[in-house]
């Protein structure tokens, strides 16, 4: 009997409890519904699901987006970093040139100055050759027209003889006397 009234508190504790749950609203929606209020409940859960999905979806697609324009920027600076290294380097190289070229020109130049030098250092000696010969010649040419004397002389003979000059005298000589 004892027992018998033991499972009757905890039965009835059982259906308190259970009273109490469906008065709150607790079970009603999980453990006491009919087909069709479950079907609108899970067509809502199911439709609170798919826009779930849906968001999520849309903010995967979104942070993709964003990672592949991430992406493109810094492949964008890359490239860009690259040009300038290039544009760089294309800059050194030409300055290079350019003062090689311009070394080049001051070797040509000095080459030229040089050369022209030497043709005006041959020219003067070839006019100092030539104003030499000139000088000889009218040297030796004064020398036979003047019995050997030189410039700056003159040629005086001394006769023996009668005087007057006339005949039966005889040269006795010449010599170049300074003027």
């Amino acid at each position: 009997m004892f027992g018998k009234v033991i499972g009757a508190i905890v039965l009835s504790l059982i259906a308190s409890l259970i009273f109490f749950f469906v008065e709150r609203g607790v079970l009603n929606s999980y453990f006491f519904r009919d087909d069709a209020k479950s079907a609108a409940e899970q067509a809502k859960i199911d439709a609170l699901k798919a826009e779930a999905v849906r968001q999520q979806e849309a903010a995967d697609k979104a942070q993709a987006e964003a990672e592949a324009d991430r992406l493109n920027r810094k492949a964008l600076e890359k490239e860009n970093q690259a040009r300038q290294q290039q544009l760089e380097e294309e800059s050194r190289r030409a300055q290079i040139q350019a003062g090689i070229e311009a070394q080049q020109a001051r070797q040509r130049a000095a080459e030229q100055a040089e050369e022209e030098a030497l043709a005006h250092k041959r020219q003067l000696q070839a006019e100092a050759r030539a104003a030499a010969e000139e000088q000889a010649r009218r040297a030796a040419a004064y020398r036979a027209a003047n019995g050997g004397c030189s410039l700056g002389t003159h040629r005086v003979c001394s006769y023996v003889g009668p005087s007057g000059g006339g005949p039966g005298g005889y040269l006795a000589g010449c010599f170049c006397m300074s003027d």
